[in-house]
């Protein structure tokens, strides 16, 4: 065999086997970043437990960190290290920390519905609060797991909803029915039980239009 070729075979084996490394590696990062953005995800929709979460956080940033010298996925890693730090930190920053999550995953509808919850709870104007709740709702109208965490938000809300809003919320009742989750239907259970008179018989009301005011989910909820 002719030296050229076999330089030149040998220059296509060494760079298939540096491509072959770096691809590796970028799985690997990619691995720490989709543990990282769950952990971080997990964090803001529980963000009152997040002290229980510290030395997960922290060993992911750390994890993170390692990767800032790498050129391919630099600003990746410091912007998913910000998040997690931002995480762990009062409620302005949370809020932060979802809005950078949302520039990278701007179709998570439970991101949507955190900041939702992040602005009601620092008390933002509600038009802020319901354009981050509609966009819940557009971005994953019927993921189970969401509907779940965003029924009883929305049921709090109920009196200052929309009616487009309103119909959201008998219409993930009805999708849900007996399926929701134990702690979902507790917590719709204590919500309803507060609301006024008025606001029960025009939930049921809802119901009864859908021909579901007699399910025994529907009594389960004390309707």
């Amino acid at each position: 065999m002719p030296l050229r070729v076999v330089a030149i075979s040998s220059v296509v084996v060494i760079m298939a086997a540096i491509l072959c490394i770096e691809g590796v590696e970028l799985l690997r990062f990619e691995r720490l970043e989709t543990m990282a953005r769950r952990l971080s995800e997990t964090t803001i929709l529980a963000y009152e437990d997040r002290l229980a979460r510290q030395g997960e956080i922290n060993d992911a940033v750390q994890q993170l960190q390692t990767w800032t010298t790498n050129e391919a996925v630099a600003d990746r890693a410091r912007r998913m290290s910000g998040v997690l730090t931002a995480v762990s930190g009062d409620s302005a920053q949370i809020e932060k920390a979802v809005v950078e999550l949302l520039t990278v995953a701007p179709t998570s509808g439970r991101q949507w519905l955190a900041l939702a919850k992040l602005r009601w709870g620092r008390g933002a104007p509600f038009a802020k609060v319901l354009d981050a709740l509609q966009m819940s709702i557009i971005t994953e109208p019927w993921e189970f797991g969401t509907m779940n965490l965003r029924l009883p938000f929305m049921m709090r809300l109920w009196e200052l909803l929309p009616d487009g809003e309103r119909r959201q919320v008998i219409n993930q009742l009805v999708e849900l029915k007996g399926r929701m989750e134990q702690e979902t239907r507790q917590e719709l259970k204590a919500v309803i039980g507060l609301k006024p008179e008025a606001t029960r018989a025009a939930i049921k009301a809802n119901l009864a239009v859908r021909g579901v005011e007699q399910d025994d989910w529907v009594r389960a909820l004390g309707l």
